[in-house]
């Protein structure tokens, strides 16, 4: 009687998730390259344009105290307050941010977006979402629907419970602000 050695279902799934892995570094690696691309068209590096997208979200504070203290864009961002001062300075140089002291409490320093700022966002949000938009171009509705659907399934794996993935509000709100941005015919295309 011959020995047979069952092969056990990890053993055969290996090889496709091996080479799904490989396929999501190398969509990574190609959608950051695009990314900065696109942004280094509009004076951006992929972290000031998270910081303005970020700033353009809902703020706390009431109506005289416009703005997101500076310390919590930076816990909001996953960035040192150091790193994250010295993203602000460069934006604030460019125009793009202004700091200014809380009305509520002067002790706390507030960081907005200028008009500049914004307009810079969707634009270079605008060219980005049209790029990758192509790149979904031979997908059917339904090939669409399931790689949502799993690729949603893996971000929550890959999500420690403690920490939420990088702001998903961030993304959720510069693509909003892209699509207000965004006619008929680039939403469809």
């Amino acid at each position: 009687m011959k020995d047979t050695k069952t092969v056990s279902d990890s053993e055969l799934r290996q090889p496709a998730i091996n080479e799904i892995i490989g396929l999501l570094m190398q969509f990574s690696w190609s959608g950051r390259r695009q990314f900065g691309e696109h942004l280094a068209e509009h004076r951006l590096t992929p972290p000031q344009f998270y910081t303005l997208a970020y700033l353009m979200g809902p703020c706390d504070g009431d109506d005289n105290d416009k703005g997101i203290a500076i310390h919590l864009v930076a816990e909001g961002l996953h960035k040192e307050r150091a790193t994250m001062t010295g993203i602000l300075d460069r934006l604030e140089r460019a125009g793009l941010v202004e700091r200014h002291r809380s009305q509520v409490d002067r002790r706390k320093w507030l960081v907005s977006p200028t008009d500049e700022g914004r307009r810079l966002v969707r634009a270079a949000g605008k060219s980005w979402h049209r790029s990758l938009v192509r790149s979904f171009d031979d997908l059917g509705t339904s090939e669409l629907a399931e790689l949502e659907s799993l690729l949603r399934r893996l971000v929550e794996a890959m999500t420690p419970a403690d920490m939420s993935a990088l702001p998903a509000h961030v993304f959720a709100h510069m693509m909003d602000s892209v699509h207000q941005g965004l006619g008929d015919d680039d939403v469809s295309r």
